[in-house]
């Protein structure tokens, strides 16, 4: 069943009050016309025009659908003065009949359904085929009619004055009806997939708000139209299921520039859904509308730059239960990602996003391929900075930025290094732009460097300085530590920790930062950081602090290492270990 209304008013009233949603529920009240007529009344149609001071409609009722009526309804002004109707630019309203749901939609502007009215002229409640036949009083086209069918609500049959919309979609925040109206006049299954994405797109701004973010009816209806990426998420899955495409809902770490080389764990949500048998992934959240790169994406090109978490995760699609986080953060860091850009990466021999280098840094390719660009980009140091450390944590410089080649087509590319630590981005045609930091050195002064560079006030930093520290084995480099050491904690006990717990898989980065607290308070009530109590045995220990993962899955078990926060908001080693404080 299909009805349109083109009623200007109405429309801007009624898209003001539903919040641009693809269907609305329409008034029932009647509306006093001067002026009603029949304009057609057969097997196929009834046809109605009315008038009123301002405007008019008009209704085709459709008598097809097992008598499911539909109505087109426009709205426009005359002009009695010229005696001439005055078409406006009018708006499509449909009710429409789709998935056995019956809903009303707003269409696209239109002025071309009145034209054939404005052809007849107006007189005394008359319409002539032309001024010429009024002037002779030839009989009108049409005269007024009494016809009770003529003055009902546009939204309701004239037949039984019964309302067309019933049942669910006569309440404005049922979601099926939302996911039928968004799908009803989509001919393909992608484009079907791609107006509900399209929605969400463009339904929120990117805020907590005060709903919950997973009350779905909530975000979607509700007054504030505000989602994180977990709402955002998880509306999609609910529409995409809803109109009959499997998607899962996923959480886990991102990365996406310099500094994630070094670490990552940021919380975040995103999706996965088959489309045409195709599996994609998407992030729903980031993406600006339907060309971006974040929209259905393959996944293999995804899982550069998203990391399905899999204590949190089961998957029903695409899915690689054995990649790891380790894994995750020895991937080649490429962003933007041009399409199949993953599986590309397999012509070059730098793979890594992190490499010691002695002045001159070499990617050779398995085959001839066309580099757009190299620049260098600024890098500052520490690396990360958590919400919870201290304000003093600074940022020093310690890359700049610069032009380094323009485009060429090569097997080998050669990069100079001009500094100490670069931060370089390699655009290549068919994979997209890799970043790498790269060290002007060896691994052993890159360690050397990470010591040196230390800040006290970040705990990512020194949790870089004591693993380099492990990585270094020199007692002279652990005795620089000291007074970020506990005092019993002697070089040989740190090494065996440290081996004891696969330091010698860390090379750049660390992941999955945790912050462990454990309270007390003074005789002033006042809140006190306490370092770990080294109990017995079985004994309770207290701790405020950070913990970072770096190394592969031992038997299920993730190594880490651990530091205090100090009172003073400086950070220091408390030891290697696999379980939480």
């Amino acid at each position: 069943m299909r009805l349109i209304c083109l009623a200007l008013s109405f429309f801007f009233g009624a898209l003001q009050a539903q919040k641009n949603l693809p269907y609305f529920v329409p008034k029932s009240e009647t509306v006093a016309f001067k002026q009603a007529y029949i304009l057609r009344d057969d097997e196929e149609c009834l046809e109605i025009l009315r008038l009123n001071e301002s405007r008019y409609e008009w209704i085709r009722y459709p008598k097809n659908d097992s008598g499911l009526c539909a109505v087109h309804c426009e709205a426009a002004f005359y002009a009695a003065k010229k005696k001439r109707l005055i078409f406006a630019s009018t708006v499509e309203e449909d009710i429409v009949k789709n998935d056995s749901l019956c809903f009303a939609v707003v269409g696209k502007e239109s002025s071309a359904a009145g034209d054939a009215m404005s052809a007849l002229y107006f007189k005394k409640n008359l319409f002539y085929a032309s001024r010429l036949h009024a002037f002779f009083k030839v009989h009108p086209v049409l005269v007024p009619t009494h016809d009770p069918r003529a003055f009902n609500s546009w939204s309701v049959s004239p037949e039984t004055g019964n309302p067309f919309v019933q049942g669910p979609c006569s309440k404005p925040d049922n979601l099926d009806c939302l996911c039928s109206s968004l799908t009803y006049n989509q001919s393909t299954t992608q484009e079907k997939a791609d107006a509900i994405g399209s929605f969400v797109i463009h339904r929120f701004n990117y805020r907590r708000g005060d709903t919950a973010q997973t009350n779905i009816k909530g975000l979607v209806f509700g007054k504030e139209l505000e989602a994180v990426c977990e709402g955002y998420s998880r509306v999609y899955k609910d529409l995409m299921e809803r109109s009959g495409f499997k998607t899962d809902y996923l959480t886990g770490a991102v990365r996406t520039d310099v500094y994630d080389i070094f670490y990552s764990g940021h919380s975040h949500a995103w999706n996965q859904t088959k489309i045409n048998d195709e599996t994609y992934a998407l992030d729903i959240t980031w993406a600006n509308n339907l060309s971006d790169m974040w929209y259905l994406m393959p996944p293999h090109d995804f899982q550069v730059t998203h990391f399905i978490d899999p204590n949190y995760n089961k998957p029903t699609l695409a899915y690689d239960s054995t990649f790891t986080m380790y894994d995750f953060m020895h991937q080649p860091l490429i962003n933007p990602i041009q399409e199949n850009g993953a599986q590309k990466m397999q012509q070059l021999d730098k793979t890594l996003p992190f490499y010691a280098a002695k002045n001159t840094f070499v990617i050779n390719f398995s085959k001839k391929m066309t580099v757009n660009s190299v620049s260098r980009q600024e890098l500052s140091y520490p690396f990360v900075k958590f919400s919870g450390e201290s304000g003093e944590t600074a940022s020093k410089v310690i890359a700049k930025s610069g032009k380094i080649t323009n485009k060429t087509s090569t097997n080998r590319l050669e990069i100079i290094l001009p500094e100490k630590i670069n931060n370089i981005q390699v655009e290549i045609a068919g994979i997209g732009t890799i970043h790498y930091v790269v060290f002007n050195g060896s691994d052993a002064e890159f360690y050397q460097f990470l010591v040196d560079q230390k800040n006290p006030n970040s705990a990512h930093s020194m949790a870089l300085a004591f693993l380099a520290c492990a990585k270094l084995n020199d007692p002279a480099v652990f005795s620089s530590l000291k007074s970020y050491l506990p005092e019993d904690l002697s070089f040989k006990k740190f090494m065996k920790q440290a081996k004891d717990y696969n330091v010698d898989e860390f090379s750049f980065a660390t992941f999955n930062a945790s912050q462990h607290s454990s309270y007390s308070f003074n005789a002033e009530n006042k809140l006190v950081k306490k370092k770990p109590n080294h109990t017995k045995k079985g004994e309770n220990e207290s701790f405020f602090g950070y913990s970072f993962e770096y190394s592969q899955p031992h038997k299920g078990k993730v190594s880490k290492i651990f530091l205090h926060e100090n009172e003073d908001n400086t950070f220091s080693f408390a030891k290697f270990n696999i379980n939480s404080w």
